[in-house]
């Protein structure tokens, strides 16, 4: 990402002295130039097309705020301050930066990890006594299961201030971006791409909400349920599901049903959460018909 008349020579450079390291400012940061210019911060693309960064980019914490305040506490803090940014970005808008056409919601997402980046490492200039610290504060992210984007940026900071050169950060989106670019090259027609993305939004907000996430996974894109039941409809579904339960039930004894001794109830409970989850994602691509009829039919077929 580059910015409009910002010169492209280190942003900071250290120079240290006997007592403490100082800041030579050789040039205006990308963020100071945004906060500080009479006109916002402009970006400009390869086709020359500029977009305005809207929005506050500050976030609540400063290190400043923290002098005194132990890693985890900190870290805690991060993590949820972070998440809140980063819900604020729309499915839709994490399909059209896979797509190549740049979002400004990725963009502002991106500028405001900048700023935390650049604040603390210009902090950690001023109070070298401090860097230990954020050091130990990278490790218990990571423990946290914190967000790349978070864990970058301060990790960033850290890296710098051992270098003694400040090297600009930008958040790596590809986990997420990545699989979507490949979904409108999928050989679906137009319509049955368009409900695979009404399901992958849903599958989206639930697994980013969740606890549970594994930011070092790419976001799973596959629907393989959905295409099943827009390629050969719900009745031959139907009689597929009640054959491979049926398969399961004849496993059962009352044994793995109070201690699940041979992983039965568990192999169900997987595979009909699994079902549950996919109904929700068809319901919202607007297959509700297709389900109805999913549901009677297998309610007719069943023989167990």
């Amino acid at each position: 990402m580059s910015f409009n008349s910002i010169p492209e020579k280190p942003v900071y450079q250290l120079q240290y002295t006997s007592q403490k390291p100082e800041v030579t400012w050789e040039a205006r940061s990308p963020i100071e130039f945004y906060l500080y210019s009479s006109k916002p911060a402009k970006l400009a693309r390869k086709d020359t097309s500029v977009y305005e960064i809207p929005g506050e980019i500050r976030w609540t914490w400063t290190p400043a705020n923290a002098r005194d305040v132990n890693t985890d506490i900190i870290a805690s803090k991060l993590i949820l301050e972070s998440l809140s940014y980063f819900r604020l970005v729309r499915f839709d808008d994490w399909v059209q930066e896979a797509e190549g056409s740049s979002s400004n919601s990725v963009r502002l997402l991106d500028v405001r990890y900048k700023w935390l980046s650049e604040t603390l490492y210009s902090y950690l200039t001023r109070s070298l006594e401090e860097y230990q610290k954020y050091l130990d504060l990278v490790n218990t992210l990571e423990e946290k299961a914190a967000d790349p984007f978070l864990l970058g940026a301060i990790k960033n900071a850290c890296d710098c201030i051992s270098r003694r050169t400040y090297v600009e950060f930008g958040i790596d989106s590809r986990f997420i971006t990545d699989p979507l670019s490949v979904i409108r090259a999928r050989e679906y027609s137009r319509e049955h791409i368009d409900c695979q993305l009404k399901a992958l939004e849903v599958r989206f907000r639930s697994w980013y909400n969740s606890p549970d996430v594994r930011w070092s996974q790419e976001f799973d894109t596959q629907t393989d349920f959905l295409d099943t039941l827009y390629r050969i409809g719900p009745k031959v579904i139907a009689v597929q599901l009640s054959e491979e339960d049926l398969t399961l039930f004849h496993r059962l004894t009352i044994d793995s049903i109070t201690k699940d001794s041979n992983g039965v109830r568990l192999a169900l409970n997987t595979r009909w959460n699994s079902l549950a989850h996919a109904a929700k994602e068809c319901s919202a691509a607007g297959l509700c018909t297709e389900l109805t009829v999913l549901a009677w039919v297998s309610q007719r077929s069943s023989r167990f």
